[in-house]
């Protein structure tokens, strides 16, 4: 038999309850050996359910496996909500200098992606959303006038300051493509993916229209000299 059991039949009073009333004491403490420390199970609502004012809702901690684990038959396994308009809902933090912070598994396909400590992250794919129904504001661009942009903007090579000089990356800096096409409002210290192809696009099309321009001004160059070559044979 369970050394304490709480029984209530009243919504408003709790079947077991603890309080302490020390600045940093513990209102109820469970404790086992190879089993769970504490266990709640319910059939309508919350098996658990922890509140704070001031520190954590739920703090767990384990020496040798999961801090938190969790398990569901039939929906989510773990929840996060947030109401604070400037924080997120779930935030992950890896106290160590080569643990990851992320990792993603699936029962068919293993490691589908990961989130290293340096910021990378390591996925199959991405697909990012271009619906024409969650855009609105459409405009026509130049895309002569981007591919000269594009031409203007300088092309190196570098690595991270975190990363080793062997481990080098090629593209623009966010601050010279900002300067340059004016982009995702006042940010200059990232660059979307969305504008980077959008840019290498129009830059693509712009090129094939200059070079289409050109190829027509040629043609008829050489067409107009075929012409005069013609006529200077016949003469002969």
């Amino acid at each position: 038999m369970p050394n304490l059991v709480g029984d209530s039949n009243n919504p408003t009073v709790p079947a077991v309850f603890g309080e302490h009333t020390a600045s940093e004491g513990v209102g109820v403490l469970g404790r086992s050996q190879s089993g769970y420390g504490v266990l709640g199970e319910s059939t309508v609502s919350d098996g658990v359910r922890a509140t704070s004012q001031a520190g954590a809702g739920v703090s767990a901690y384990s020496e040798n496996l999961f801090g938190v684990w969790g398990l569901s038959n039939k929906h989510i396994g773990i929840f996060a909500l947030t109401r604070a308009e400037t924080r997120p809902a779930l935030m992950a933090y890896s106290d160590t200098t080569g643990g990851d912070i992320i990792i993603g598994t699936s029962r068919n396909a293993g490691e589908v992606f990961r989130v290293l400590n340096n910021g990378d992250v390591n996925v199959r794919g991405v697909n990012l959303t271009s619906d024409k129904n969650s855009k609105e504001n459409f405009s026509s661009v130049d895309t002569l006038e981007i591919l000269d942009k594009l031409a203007s903007i300088p092309i190196q090579s570098w690595n991270y300051k975190d990363d080793t000089s062997n481990e080098r990356h090629i593209g623009p800096t966010a601050q010279d493509f900002h300067a340059v096409f004016e982009l995702n409002e006042d940010d200059n210290k990232h660059i979307s993916t969305v504008d980077l192809q959008g840019v290498a696009l129009a830059a693509i099309q712009g090129l094939n229209e200059k070079l289409q321009t050109e190829n027509d001004e040629l043609y008829k160059k050489l067409a107009n000299l075929e012409e005069r070559l013609s006529v200077l044979e016949s003469k002969s």
